[in-house]
């Protein structure tokens, strides 16, 4: 807890209550959009400085709204309507995916898809970039963007040791290119299901509300050509940036045939750990 930070949120939720603004007489709605206002001040604020745990801060409007008479007289229905948002259904959908985040970074299921997708596209410097783009957006079309990003940095950043130790020179350009594939393939390919990101998943429910409902089959028929057609030109545009000091093939080959080492070592080693008496 960090008091200062804590008052301060405190102190401009009571700016927009306290003074005489339209937002105090909005019509109809009364004194709600001034209240909606301080606790948006109050959440971004202790979000942003930390002031208290994320968690906790989520929490607030369900310690708020109930006594605000927000969504009709009583504290029943002013309850209810705040508890609404937080078991929305798409809330669920986005927690199953990070559900399916976490058993594939426990499995490392992320690192084999990589690694198989680089090896099909092929070891050439070119087709590595294109490679690690396309295994990271195709990660992101079931988890969430960040999760993507988080899982497949380690990956990128194997690759680019590797290569700069079989060159033995750093390689600026060409590093950078891989780790804004990860970047850029995590967005990319993020859009192209309704659990690829979460503002899919909120604009599902945006049309949901609004009585038009999206399956998860006719959003994938928008959002994956979408993300066919993006892929090629971050591509071209990443290459641009690596082909500087791009390796040359072979060094690609060994980057990708040491990184698999890696990876069935470290499998190797914790299977170790679980049954000690493999060990022998």
């Amino acid at each position: 807890m960090k008091p200062l930070p804590l008052v301060a949120g405190l102190a401009l939720f009571a700016a927009p209550l306290a003074l005489e603004t339209e937002l105090a007489h909005w019509g109809e709605y009364g004194a709600r959009p001034a209240l909606a206002a301080s606790l948006t001040l109050l959440m971004a604020t202790w979000w942003i400085t930390e002031a208290l745990p994320i968690t906790w801060t989520a929490c607030v409007p369900l310690l708020v709204l109930p006594f605000a008479s927000v969504y009709g007289d009583g504290f029943g229905a002013n309850l209810l309507g705040a508890l609404a948002p937080y078991v929305d259904p798409y809330i669920f959908l986005f927690l199953g995916g990070m559900g399916i985040a976490a058993a594939m970074q426990q499995w490392n299921l992320h690192r084999r898809i990589a690694l198989q997708v680089m090896r099909v596209v092929g070891t050439d410097a070119r087709r590595l970039l294109f490679g690690l783009l396309l295994a990271t957006a195709t990660v992101s079309l079931w988890i969430s963007n960040s999760a993507t990003a988080a899982m497949m940095f380690p990956i990128g950043l194997a690759l680019i040791a590797e290569f700069e130790r079989e060159t033995g020179r750093r390689l600026s350009g060409y590093g950078a290119a891989l780790m804004l594939a990860v970047a850029y393939g995590a967005n990319v390919g993020g859009i192209g299901t309704k659990i690829g990101t979460v503002p899919s998943a909120q604009l599902s429910g945006f049309l949901a509300q609004r009585g038009v409902e999206v399956s998860f089959l006719e959003f994938a028929a928008i959002g994956v050509p979408f993300v066919l057609l993006f892929l090629p030109v971050v591509w071209l545009a990443l290459w641009r940036v690596g082909r500087v000091d791009a390796p040359h093939a072979d060094i690609g080959q060994r980057a990708l045939a040491g990184e698999g080492a890696f990876e069935a070592r470290k499998q190797i080693v914790e299977r170790c750990h679980e049954r000690p008496e493999l060990v022998g």
